[in-house]
């Protein structure tokens, strides 16, 4: 039961931990491009920052799907311009080197000792089944932190954060807007986003301060 213990696992999160993967994957093709249009240097492979990843199937998912599909769209997208007159050749007549494939550093964070545990072992089952998998030829890399989430993202800077606190995500904003780089990413998850949205405005003014009004 979600709560009751360190770690929960929540089956009916899944479509939201689908959007997440699709929307750091789009992320990772949008930086990509501006990256390759800044000449021959490579930009930094981004960081990601699951802030409070109980069992860690969030930040897990990301790091290995959404490089992986952003790869997949993106050659799929160069074997379809390939077949256009002006996508062969360079502006001066070369063939233009393949694009880098695309990477993503993770970090999984909790500051309960039993989670961050649970996430490590998750990570390390799913480290061994992809590298026995040749679809991706980049194995994720995988951090475990055991923090503050607020300090850590005070601490650091990273170019996508995940906000899926149990309850509210207010207390999280903050830090995570400071540090985030231009053109960042975070992903606000929390259990009661929907309290934004009217589904209970008792919550909504008790956590984040607001009211509803219909027109």
């Amino acid at each position: 039961k979600p709560g009751s213990e360190a770690g929960f696992y929540n089956p009916k999160r899944r479509v939201g931990r689908d959007m997440v993967v699709l929307s750091v994957a789009q992320w990772l093709l949008h930086n990509n491009k501006e990256g390759n249009g800044e000449g021959n240097s490579r930009r930094p492979v981004p960081r990601l920052l699951d802030a409070t990843c109980a069992a860690g199937v969030q930040g897990l998912r990301t790091a290995v799907e959404s490089p992986l599909l952003a790869n997949l769209t993106l050659a799929v997208g160069n074997a379809e311009s390939e077949n256009g007159a002006n996508a062969i050749n360079g502006d001066d007549g070369t063939t233009p080197p393949p694009p880098s494939p695309m990477e993503l550093h993770v970090t999984l964070n909790d500051m309960d000792e039993n989670v961050t545990e649970l996430a490590s072992s998750n990570a390390k089952l799913l480290l061994l089944q992809t590298n026995n998998n040749s679809i991706n030829p980049h194995p994720p890399v995988i951090q475990i932190t055991q923090r503050v989430a607020q300090a850590l993202l005070h601490e650091q800077s990273y170019e996508i954060s995940v906000l899926d606190a149990f309850g509210s995500a207010v207390p999280l904003l903050d830090a995570a807007f400071a540090r985030a780089p231009h053109k960042g990413l975070i992903e606000v998850c929390a259990t009661d986003v929907s309290a934004l949205y009217g589904s209970r405005p008792i919550i909504t003014k008790r956590h984040y301060g607001g009211a509803l009004f219909c027109k």
